[in-house]
């Protein structure tokens, strides 16, 4: 009778703690590993085998593999389709592809449906026209998603998406694409983070860049990063990353630091606010009386020359000119200081060729990517800012973050971000009970692996599963408190 009754109470304790397993299973400390992209060139279809450069998603089943640049307040994503006849401004037929980063066969596509109802975000974002929906899979990092709402362009016309040439990836606050990789459990917070790499004129100075969602790369920063609360919507700001500059200066080679707006109240300059504004083309946009003409003062340059092509509205820096190895340090308030390299600050002049519609360097001349304003204008930071910085935004906690980018490191250190702003650095897949056997190469970001029917289990065995699962940790519980150990959740960690 002492043994059926000691089994009775264990039974009994069992049934008792079984939520507290629930309870410590579902909080596992464990996340979803960050989803990358690339920012590279991509060889394109429809373009005659021509390369351009962004970021690399695939479009369809099989995939086409397009170019897109990140988009605020834009939500959808929106493409440019094979029919597209709303022309490419200056450039011609043969040029439209590469400029637009390739061009979506709808027919092509196996995957391709209709619309799919309201699953389209509103839009927020006049700049972006008016686009015909479809549904159609999209493949991050060699993850297939469910369909996605995706709007077609067909027929309107360049000059309406200004600096938005390319594919549209909408990262606005009710991003379709940061939803759903949150509701299928790929990302743990809508965050998103973005380094630009190089483009400079040789090999030597040119690196790819990447773009993640989920979380960041530690090993591509450096210092402890800088947060900033993301800020309310405006037409100055569309991204809402807004950050004070207290200073903006040269380093040249011999050491000398020549400052361009030193915070200083006996002079009456106050750190001013700026708007990184990733898909912006240039480096940043300065004022013409307080610091573009220091600026040019300061390098001994006078150029008049407005630069067109991929880099548009920088200057062209005459040939005579010889230009030093100055670098430009761009000082966050209460942040890290962002260092410009040379290379990155005198660059190339690129467009695409009319013939056949390759990216290439036009001439001798340099580039200075720094566009002067007048007072009215606000000043922006632009996708050059971020060959040196990285920024991470994420949307659940309201929270943006920079950090001065580790610029030459190849390895590689993510970090998962959940919707509070916290880091976790152990990565969670399913218990090896529950994986199948076999699964394939582009692992599905929605259920459409898992069987939509399911037969009845036999009553009998329900009742044997019950009792068997009782027991087993009725017999769990009884050896922990003999051993002392420790109950994990049941998801696996993976490094």
């Amino acid at each position: 009778m002492s043994n059926r009754a000691d089994a009775c109470s264990i039974l009994h304790y069992a049934l008792l703690l079984t939520p507290f397993f629930s309870i410590s299973t579902a909080a596992s400390n464990c996340s979803p590993r960050p989803v990358l992209s690339e920012i590279r060139n991509v060889s394109l279809p429809n373009a005659n085998g021509q390369q351009n450069r962004g970021i690399a998603f695939r479009v369809g089943t099989p995939g086409q593999e397009l170019i897109f640049d990140p988009r605020w307040p834009t939500n959808n994503i929106h493409i440019y389709g094979s029919d597209y006849s709303g022309g490419c401004g200056i450039y011609s037929d043969t040029a439209c592809p590469t400029m637009r980063g390739g061009l979506y066969v709808q027919r092509d596509s196996t995957s391709a449906g209709a619309a799919l109802g309201s699953t389209a975000a509103e839009e927020d974002d006049r700049m972006v026209p008016q686009s015909h929906f479809i549904s159609d899979v999209l493949s991050i990092d060699n993850q297939t998603s469910p369909p996605l709402p995706i709007g077609i362009q067909n027929t309107i016309a360049q000059n309406k998406i200004p600096h938005t040439p390319l594919h549209v990836l909408g990262l606005g606050d009710n991003s379709t694409v940061l939803q759903m990789l949150k509701d299928t459990e790929k990302i743990a917070s809508r965050t998103w983070t973005k380094f630009n790499g190089w483009i400079g004129a040789d090999k030597e100075h040119q690196r790819d860049g990447y773009m993640l969602f989920g979380g960041y790369d530690r090993a591509k920063v450096l210092g402890t990063g800088h947060k900033i609360p993301i800020g309310k919507y405006n037409s100055n700001c569309r991204s809402r990353l807004r950050v004070f500059i207290s200073d903006l200066g040269l380093n040249f080679p011999n050491g000398t630091y020549v400052s361009l707006h030193k915070f200083s109240l006996s002079r009456n300059l106050q750190p001013f606010e700026s708007c990184i504004l990733p898909y912006y083309p240039l480096l940043l946009s300065m004022n013409n009386g307080n610091f573009f003409d220091r600026f040019m003062q300061a390098i001994d340059l006078n150029s008049t020359e407005w630069s067109e092509g991929l880099v548009p509205d920088g200057r062209v820096i005459p040939l005579e000119k010889s230009l030093p190895d100055v670098n430009l340090t761009i000082s966050i308030l209460s942040g890290p200081s962002i260092t410009i390299p040379y290379h990155q600050l005198f660059l190339p002049q690129r467009d695409i060729s009319e013939t056949t519609g390759a990216v290439m360097i036009t001439g001798p001349e340099k580039i200075l990517p720094i566009k002067e304003f007048t007072d009215n204008e606000f000043p922006i930071l632009g996708e050059l800012f971020l060959s040196a910085a990285v920024v991470m935004a994420n949307l659940d906690a309201g929270v943006f973050t920079i950090w001065e980018a580790n610029q030459e490191s190849n390895d590689q250190q993510l970090v998962a971000v959940d919707e509070t702003g916290q880091e976790v650095t152990e990565f969670c897949e399913p218990a090896s009970a529950t994986t199948p056997t076999s699964s394939p190469t582009n692992s599905p970001l929605g259920s459409e692996n898992e069987s939509t029917e399911a037969s009845e289990p036999d009553r009998g065995a329900v009742i044997g599963i019950i009792v068997g699962s009782v027991v087993a940790v009725a017999m769990v519980v009884t050896a922990s408190s003999f051993s002392g150990v420790d109950i994990g959740g049941g998801k696996q960690r993976v490094q």
